[in-house]
């Protein structure tokens, strides 16, 4: 359900003349759209004006006016009213590992070339083995988090009796308020939401911003931690 934490960005961009011959207001919103559309994980596209108004809090009409010169440079394709960063599956899609692994040692051969060698980086393969290692492990963090945080929603959904949500924007902006509030009182609010009979995403968003920060600290009933099992890490949860 969450998007990822990152996005590429490469060295190329600083000398291609479609992004640097652009106004600086163009070019800050090109980078600017590049973490959104990161944010908004629907391969390369950007969310409604309405939202991107409010993210980068500028007018419409600077707004029309940057997105009109990104997209007159081609580094913008508009469709039926929706704005998608042009080639932004090939430029941002995974890297193969036999590609990870030329790009790392292409990247030890220059600072091999530009950096004085030592004894130690002479005769040592051991940090190039770690690297992989530490590679492979955030991978791995990453993989974990977003699953947790998926089944973190359904099971939000599933206790709310809330039908579903409309974007990733919702999805994380309930994850945000798990990371902030924590997973017991998240789930402790579902069950306020389903007896308050609130049938939306959005409108249970609106409350949470009221009711979270009002609720007591109270000790987890053992039943209750049993009947919530896994989905909770915490020993307490809020009323």
């Amino acid at each position: 359900m969450a998007s990822k934490y990152w996005l590429k960005l490469f060295h190329e961009t600083i000398y291609d003349p479609k992004i640097m011959m652009r106004s600086p207001g163009a070019r800050l919103r090109w980078y600017e759209c590049l973490c959104l559309a990161g944010d908004f994980d629907r391969d390369g596209e950007l969310p409604p004006i309405e939202n991107m108004i409010y993210v980068f809090r500028i007018s419409k009409d600077q707004l029309m006016g940057e997105l009109q010169e990104l997209q007159s440079s081609g580094l913008f394709i508009l469709d039926n009213g929706t704005y998608f960063i042009t080639n932004w599956h090939n430029r941002q899609k995974a890297m193969a590992g036999s590609e990870r692994t030329s790009r790392f040692r292409e990247t030890e051969r220059k600072r091999e070339y530009y950096e004085p060698v030592t004894e130690e980086k002479r005769t040592c393969n051991e940090p190039v083995t770690n690297c992989y290692i530490d590679i492979d492990k955030e991978e791995i963090k990453i993989k974990d988090t977003e699953k947790s945080n998926h089944h973190f929603v359904g099971e939000f959904l599933r206790i709310s009796e809330i039908p579903g949500i409309s974007s990733n924007y919702q999805g994380n902006n309930l994850i945000e308020l798990k990371d902030k509030y924590g997973e017991p009182r998240l789930i402790k609010f579902a069950n306020w939401c389903k007896k308050k009979q609130i049938l939306t995403i959005e409108d249970a968003l609106k409350a949470a911003d009221t009711a979270l920060p009002n609720w007591k600290e109270t000790t987890v009933p053992e039943k209750q931690k049993k009947a919530i099992g896994k989905l909770l890490s915490g020993e307490v949860i809020y009323e």
